[in-house]
């Protein structure tokens, strides 16, 4: 399970929950020893009178009803890492966590945390009690925010962008670390005022993360030297203000862009040296994209194909890529600039055209064409989703396996959609054509004729094909082509067949 966000409010609920779970062991420490000192001050009463007899209720009482003598910090403290709602709740039942509320670090609004997740009939209304309540805490706030993550209603109107910029010159302090803002998919972007990351504000910024707005990073005013986090989503900006931007972004280490459609060429500066992780998704108007990035180790990539060129590609570990002609690409560009590649993931809906997506005929022995050595001694766990009976998939399978001796993992998902219901994604399978249910058939055979003996016993071989609880008629009628091919590796468990262990 990959490690909770600080955004994400369950990671302060489960931090306020250990601070709170360890106070009230220490209270009911601290009530052991006062119960046990009242049973001591009581067998000395009886057995002489005593000054404490006297007042012995009194003194039951103090003890009874004393709390923890917790320095102002400590509460504060714990009172921090509390959600937005047990916060506020806190707020209502004591002035100190009143005084501390009016300065809580994290302020981290949402539908769920403001308690508006149902949707009333009248839409206006839930959107002015939204607005009313992160106003009314926004201009009560006495300053120190280190958390700042806003989600605007859906049905957001010109008044919310109208309060928005207030909020945002409150929250953008200088001390601030992590910025959110996830707006609504309103024709008319949000124009982001880039000058409030000014004068030093923004220099303590080390996440940020902006959705459906506009972009426009000022020369000279835009600093963003702490910031190691930048996701950039459906964000109208240009080339040249996200190149300004990244070369003010120095300690950068992760880099997400998705659905920025004005993008056409994206350069990565040699200046990012602690860049690991660049992921660029679904810019279908991006035609080049470079890398000067001495030290990336992990490049994602989905959409439309586009030119690429890496500057340190023998430093790359994790590569991901999702586009038509995906396998050509790697075929062609893997055996020569990756030799250090570790994960490899290939997802693509369609090779070449349709005319060559199924040109294995299985009748006669051909021979594969074959690709220069170049040896993969450091790469671990392959995936292709859409495999086909192509002969430049087969051919890429057979090199991987002739010149890799690291690998642990091999899948091959015969079906292009990642969309299963045994997955938990999906309640029901979509339903598949003729054409489909025959590449099925072809990919298993493909898989039966070429690939199974060239996969060593130590490799976990996995095969998915069509759902057995929704297409369990395509899996009994093509399984048959891999049963001795299960029979003769199940002792070593190395099969997975669709979703269940060979």
């Amino acid at each position: 399970m990959p490690p909770i966000s600080r955004l994400d409010p369950r990671y302060h609920r489960a931090r306020g929950l250990h601070e709170l779970n360890r106070l009230m062991s220490l209270r009911r420490e601290q009530r052991r020893l006062q119960i046990e000192t009242y049973q001591f001050l009581a067998q000395c009463a009886k057995r002489k009178e005593s000054p404490c007899q006297q007042d012995n209720s009194q003194c039951v009482k103090r003890m009874r009803y004393s709390g923890p003598d917790l320095p102002e910090d400590i509460w504060h403290h714990i009172h921090s890492l509390l959600p937005l709602q047990d916060a506020a709740r806190a707020a209502c039942v004591s002035q100190a966590f009143l005084r501390f509320w009016r300065c809580h670090p994290n302020l981290i609004f949402s539908w769920k945390t403001m308690g508006l997740n149902k949707v009333p009939h009248k839409k206006g209304g839930i959107v002015r009690d939204y607005n009313n309540k992160v106003d009314r805490i926004m201009k009560n706030h006495s300053g120190g925010i280190k958390t700042f993550s806003l989600e605007l209603h859906p049905f957001s109107n010109a008044n919310t962008y109208y309060h928005l910029n207030s909020w945002l010159e409150i929250a953008i302090t200088s001390g601030i670390k992590e910025l959110t803002l996830v707006l609504t998919s309103n024709e008319e972007k949000y124009n982001f005022p880039c000058s409030l990351l000014s004068n030093g504000s923004g220099d303590s910024i080390q996440s940020l993360r902006l959705v459906h707005c506009s972009f426009c990073p000022t020369v000279g005013l835009v600093s963003l030297r702490s910031l190691t986090r930048l996701h950039l989503s459906c964000v109208r900006i240009i080339d040249t203000d996200i190149e300004y931007l990244l070369s003010n972004a120095l300690a950068l280490e992760r880099l997400e862009i998705k659905r920025c459609g004005e993008i056409n060429r994206l350069t990565i500066p040699c200046l990012l040296q602690r860049l690991s992780f660049l992921g660029v998704f679904g810019c279908f108007g991006l035609q080049m994209l470079e890398s000067k990035a001495p030290n990336l180790c992990s490049f994602h990539f989905e959409g439309k194909q586009a030119q690429f060129s890496l500057e340190e590609p023998v430093r790359l570990k994790n590569l991901k890529v999702v586009f038509p002609n995906s396998v050509c690409y790697a075929r062609v560009e893997l055996p020569f600039s990756m030799p250090d590649i570790e994960t490899l993931n290939v997802i693509s809906s369609c090779e070449i055209s349709q005319k060559e997506k199924h040109d294995l005929t299985f009748k006669d022995p051909i021979c594969l064409r074959q690709i220069p050595e170049h040896r993969h001694d450091k790469l671990k766990n392959v995936k292709i989703t859409g495999f086909s009976a192509t002969r430049s998939l087969v051919e890429l399978i057979c090199h991987i396996m002739e010149n890799t001796t690291s690998l642990e993992c091999l899948t091959l998902d015969t079906l292009c959609t990642q969309l299963r219901c045994s997955d938990g994604n999906i309640d029901v399978c979509l339903p598949l054509d003729q054409d489909v249910i025959k590449g099925v058939h072809n990919s298993l055979l493909a898989i039966r004729t070429y690939i199974e003996g060239k996969i060593p016993s130590t490799v976990k071989f996995n095969v998915r094909e069509p759902c057995s609880r929704c297409h369990g008629w395509i899996g009994a009628r093509y399984t048959g082509w891999l049963r001795p091919f299960i029979g003769a590796r199940r002792e070593q468990g190395t099969v997975v067949i669709g979703d269940r262990v060979g």
